[in-house]
């Protein structure tokens, strides 16, 4: 009975171990697509359309007019101008620039040259190793030490994270491909960096047997 129930559980977490990653991307698809879709549906609704998808279909169109227009001199001006108008909302303008700087963090987040280059960063002592994001290099005046400013993303989300200048010596190319770094650090490390296809099991060694506790000393002339 205990093997049958140790193999019942066996099988349900291979189970869960491949919906969990189905259901969310289906999750996420969906919700992305009802998002898109809320776009022009009142309007669909409003002049009484019933093709099956053609509030999706317009709503695409609107969004693909919209950059073409963010892409362009003159339509650069028309949202910069709409977006001050925005910002001088007191509500308004907490949750369009909060959101507003979440959407160019994605963007901007792996789109530079300088953050193709993953390395392991000896931090905080030697031993350590920190996967992280170089960004530059500058000669510390008065020592002329040759520094790397590297960008260390925070677990399970990169976009956050801290800057540090670290000795040229302390830092190692990892080659790791962006994609592959970006998934060790959204996974928690489950994920392993080159390309195996799980995380081998840590070996825990077994804690030493507790010793029988010493009894007080008794004092002196009892």
């Amino acid at each position: 009975m205990t093997k049958l129930i140790g193999k019942l559980r066996n099988k349900l977490l291979a189970g869960i171990a491949v919906a969990v990653p189905l259901l969310a991307t289906i999750w996420i698809l969906t919700l992305g697509y009802n998002v898109v879709k809320g776009i022009s549906t009142p309007w669909v609704k409003r002049m009484g359309i019933e093709w099956p998808g053609i509030d999706f279909l317009i709503s695409v169109v609107l969004l693909i007019g919209l950059g073409f227009m963010a892409t362009h001199v003159i339509g650069r001006q028309l949202l910069a101008g709409f977006e001050r108008l925005l910002m001088r909302m007191p509500i308004v303008a907490t949750i369009y620039g909060a959101m507003k700087q979440v959407i160019d963090s994605l963007r901007s987040f792996g789109a530079s040259p300088n953050f193709k280059r993953v390395v392991w960063v000896a931090y905080p002592v030697d031993g350590y190793r920190l996967l992280a994001f170089a960004t530059g290099q500058f000669t510390e005046p008065g020592t002329g030490r040759r520094m790397v400013s590297v960008f260390i993303p925070t677990a399970p989300n990169p976009v956050t994270g801290f800057v540090l200048a670290v000795d040229e010596s302390q830092v190692i190319d990892a080659e790791i491909p962006m994609e592959d770094a970006t998934k060790f650090i959204i996974s928690a490390g489950l994920v392993p960096p080159y390309g195996e296809t799980a995380a081998e099991p840590m070996e825990v060694a077994p804690l030493p047997p507790a010793s029988a506790p010493t009894p007080p000393t008794p004092p002196a002339g009892v």
